[in-house]
C-alpha cells in the first residue's frame, strides 16, 4: 500500500467518522430542543397558574371589600338603583365621599382587568379566561371607566383600543 493509498484510506475514515459525529450532534441538539420545549411549556403552565391565582386573589379582595364595608356596599346599591352601569350619569346621585369610594373601587377593577389583558397579550392568559373575564368586564364597566377618565388616564394604548372594540361590538357598531 502506497503512501497515497494510505492517505486516501485515512481520508475516507475521517469523512465516515465526521458524518457519524454530525448525526450524533443533530440527535443531541434535537434532544436538547425537545427538553427545552418541555421546560418552556412547564414554565408557561406555572406562569398561567400564578396568573389565575393572582386574578382569584384580586377578585376575592374586591368582593371582600364590598361585603365587609357597609359604606362601599351602600354606594354600590345607590349607584345600581340610580341606573348604573347603563347610565354613567347615575353616579351624580353620589356624595363626593361616595364618589371617591366608587372611583377607587372601579379603578381597582380597571387595573385588574388591564393586567389580565396585558397577560393575555403576553400569552399567559388563555382565550377562555380572556373572553369570560376581560371582555365581559369591559362590556359591563367600559362606559363607566370612560366616564371616570380611567381609559385615557390609566389605560395602555392597546387596552384603550380593546375597550373601544368591545364596546362597539356590544352596541352592534362593528
Amino acid at each position: 500500500m502506497t503512501l497515497m493509498d494510505t492517505a486516501q484510506l485515512l481520508g475516507n475514515f475521517g469523512e465516515f467518522f465526521g458524518a457519524i459525529a454530525v448525526v450524533a450532534t443533530l440527535i443531541y441538539l434535537a434532544t436538547q430542543i425537545r427538553q427545552n420545549t418541555r421546560s418552556m411549556d412547564e414554565t408557561r403552565r406555572v406562569a398561567l397558574a400564578v396568573t389565575y391565582q393572582s386574578r382569584h386573589d384580586a377578585l376575592c379582595s374586591i368582593n371582600a371589600r364590598i361585603a365587609d364595608s357597609e359604606d362601599l356596599a351602600a354606594v354600590y346599591v345607590k349607584a345600581l338603583e340610580a341606573g348604573w352601569p347603563a347610565d354613567s350619569a347615575s353616579l351624580d346621585v353620589l356624595t363626593p365621599v361616595e364618589r371617591q369610594r366608587w372611583e377607587a373601587h372601579n379603578e381597582t377593577i380597571f387595573l385588574s382587568v388591564e393586567n389580565l389583558a396585558y397577560q393575555h397579550e403576553q400569552g399567559l392568559v388563555d382565550a377562555e379566561l380572556y373572553d369570560s373575564n376581560v371582555r365581559n368586564t369591559i362590556a359591563r364597566f367600559g362606559l363607566v371607566w370612560k366616564a371616570l377618565g380611567f381609559v385615557d388616564r390609566l389605560g395602555r394604548p392597546s387596552f384603550r383600543r380593546e375597550i373601544e372594540r368591545v364596546l362597539a361590538e356590544g352596541s352592534g357598531d362593528r
